[in-house]
């Protein structure tokens, strides 16, 4: 992975933190970006919930993106409420 993939990966995780219920959550891939198939997982003590696939990093930003979009969906700041006030 790319030290700038790294870095966002680890900001993701920190936003996660930030919220009660995933606070002992992280986003972990599972694969290296070489293959068709690498696993973008919500992983907790072992187990892992499977969020998307993603071919690049590109695929996986976007995808990390949009969860946590949703993951936003009651805050003033999500893309729902942005789209509600217009």
């Amino acid at each position: 992975m790319s030290k700038k993939f790294e870095k966002f990966l680890k900001d993701m995780n920190k936003d996660l933190k930030k919220r009660g219920f995933f606070k002992n959550h992280e986003i972990t891939i599972d694969g290296d970006f070489t293959s068709e198939y690498n696993f973008i997982n919500l992983s907790r003590d072992g187990h892992h919930f499977p969020i998307a696939t993603a071919a690049t990093e590109g695929e996986a930003i976007a995808a990390i993106n949009g969860y946590m979009i949703g993951l936003a969906h009651n805050e003033e700041n999500s893309y729902v409420k942005i789209c509600d006030k217009d």
